[in-house]
């Protein structure tokens, strides 16, 4: 499992800065207003999610946090 764990750092390392965001600043602002009913911490992680430039984009929480809703 260290293994395991070792190769899924190394792929998110090597994939850090490597591509572009998800979505144009166009989209953004579509997608920024039509989930207008999101509080501003799941506005942030969305954000952040679709604007990053990482292979490998991680989103934690703790359980009736939003997560899932921040997604759909």
């Amino acid at each position: 499992m260290i293994a395991y764990e070792r190769d899924t750092i190394a792929a998110m390392r090597a994939g850090q800065n490597q591509h572009e965001p998800l979505v144009s600043l166009e989209t953004w602002r579509e997608v920024e207003e039509k989930h207008a009913h999101l509080s501003t911490s799941q506005h942030a992680a969305v954000e952040q999610i679709l604007s990053g430039q990482d292979k490998i984009m991680g989103l934690e929480g703790v359980a009736c946090a939003g997560k899932t809703t921040s997604l759909l």
